[in-house]
């Protein structure tokens, strides 16, 4: 059975067994790089897809929304791994496809104006799951989900009560793919692993400030 072509021009080639059955498979023209998309990508863009078309998107690349979002997937399947893509999977793909429409596909490029991307912080804006201790630290770790955007947050907490202003915390964006991998004990190699994260406290004297690199959660 022939693939069906989703988009054509001078940078990309998307196309998808048909049915969506089989293999999403990207070409980059520019770099001659050619990737197929793990199932998981592929079900996140034929759902996100299907959640704009329900919400009235015309499915097709001479509208514009649609074309920017495609382009934006044919990004994420040849790097997968980039932070732009881990920001927008953060998300499921309802909530994606509801953040599109209310803030513009220009959200796919990473950046936001949500108040979960600038502190300060309240945990009134987020849904939050605990997901244990780091022993022996005792640091906290939970999942926040933010209830304007539909984020995902990583966040560690840390305090060392005899002494003073040892307080901190580090939150990053969290892939939805990477959820279900997520312990107490590999959180600080997640959020390190982050090309960015936040970081407050009173340790720091800060609401919460962009960083990067190893975290200070010892004393």
């Amino acid at each position: 059975m022939l693939p069906r072509i989703l988009l054509k021009n001078e940078t990309w080639l998307m196309t998808i067994d048909w049915l969506g059955l089989g293999k999403l498979e990207v070409s980059h023209f520019p770099t001659s790089r050619n990737a197929i998309a793990p199932a998981w990508l592929k079900s996140h863009f034929i759902n996100t897809m299907h959640a704009l078309s329900t919400k009235g998107v015309a499915i097709e690349p001479c509208n514009k929304i649609a074309l920017q979002v495609m382009e934006t997937y044919a990004e994420f399947v040849i790097n997968p791994d980039d932070f732009i893509a881990r920001s927008a999977l953060s998300q499921s793909p309802e909530q994606l496809a509801d953040t599109i429409l209310l803030e513009g596909s220009s959200v796919l490029s990473g950046t936001s104006d949500c108040r979960c991307h600038n502190p300060p912080f309240s945990y009134l804006d987020y849904d939050s799951s605990p997901v244990g201790i780091d022993l022996p630290r005792g640091g906290e770790v939970e999942i926040e989900t933010c209830k304007y955007c539909g984020t995902m947050w990583l966040r560690y907490f840390v305090e060392y009560e005899s002494f003073t202003a040892s307080g901190r915390w580090f939150r990053g964006i969290l892939a939805l793919n990477d959820a279900p991998t997520i312990m107490p004990e590999n959180t600080i190699a997640y959020l390190e692993s982050l090309p960015w994260y936040f970081a407050g406290g009173s340790y720091f004297a800060s609401t919460g400030t962009r960083t990067k690199g190893k975290i200070r959660a010892d004393l």
